[in-house]
């Protein structure tokens, strides 16, 4: 009889496991589970001291992060999950000065439009804008290290926009 009414419990859970419809990952993502692809429509840029190379990079991360973060398979469009979007700040500024009234730290901002279409639960579209900053030394001449900040403000502005639109965090 112990064995009949846990096999029934077992039996339970797992009718009731299989009729949920949610999706799960590791990652901490919540992608709904009749979903299967995914686009990004080339982000542009709208700032004007941003080079226009930056708006590829971070459709291109995002993708990438996508494709490593999820199990929806790259559209080039009408995905059922869709990104799109913009650069719409791109600052170079001071935040600290020293007594002698020079920067003694320098920050780099970007800032994205995001517009984010879940075509299977349209509750969960999102538009919002999305910004991060690095700051760093001004003596280091900025020409030298603009790629590599710009570039780790994309990875990190990749993982926000997931974060806001998938992560349910």
């Amino acid at each position: 009889m112990k064995i009949r009414s846990s096999l029934l419990f077992a039996l339970i859970i797992i009718t009731g496991l299989n009729s949920c419809r949610f999706g799960y990952s590791f990652n901490g993502g919540s992608v709904p589970i009749e979903a299967k692809t995914f686009s990004v429509k080339y982000f542009t840029n709208k700032a004007p001291q941003a080079n226009p190379k930056y708006s590829r990079d971070l459709s291109e991360k995002l993708i990438d992060l996508l494709n490593s973060q999820t199990r929806l398979d790259f559209s080039e469009q009408d995905g059922d999950i869709r990104y799109e979007g913009y650069i719409s700040n791109y600052r170079n500024s001071p935040v600290a000065v020293n007594v002698n009234e020079n920067a003694s730290q320098e920050r780099l901002t970007i800032s994205v439009h995001l517009t984010y279409v879940n075509t299977i639960d349209p509750a969960k579209n999102i538009e919002a804008t999305v910004t991060h900053f690095i700051d760093y030394d001004p003596n280091v001449n900025f020409d030298t290290i603009e790629d590599k900040l710009a570039s780790d403000i994309m990875d990190q502005l990749a993982q926000k926009i997931y974060d806001k639109s998938l992560g349910d965090w």
